[in-house]
């Protein structure tokens, strides 16, 4: 698993209350990676909202999504690596820097 890779994994909403098999975007890098945990980003179909980054099917090096979808990039989480269900798709490198800069933004005063 990789910095960029979109993954299929089972996890929470941010309520923690509940949890949903959906795709997310590995953010974390490989010296990370090579722990148990992973850290990741969701990606959703609704695309208002602040802090989202749509993806389009150019910005995919390998693979794809089936439905219009964005990177909600303000909500990093941390999985174990054992409960990513499979890979379906890899960013571009291009936008995976952008998307390591939206999240740093954050983070920034």
């Amino acid at each position: 698993m990789n910095q960029g890779d979109i993954v299929i994994a089972d996890y929470p909403f941010s309520s923690l209350k509940q949890s949903k098999i959906r795709p997310a975007v590995i953010v974390s890098n490989e010296r990370f990676n090579k722990g148990e945990d992973i850290i990741l980003v969701p990606v959703t179909t609704v695309g208002d909202g602040q802090y989202r980054s749509k993806i389009s099917t150019d910005a995919l090096e390998e693979g794809y999504l089936t439905r219009e979808s964005y990177i909600h990039y303000s909500n990093l989480f941390t999985m174990e690596k054992r409960l990513i269900m499979q890979k379906v798709a890899k960013l571009k490198p291009t936008l995976i820097s952008d998307l390591i800069d939206n999240i740093s933004k954050n983070f920034r005063a």
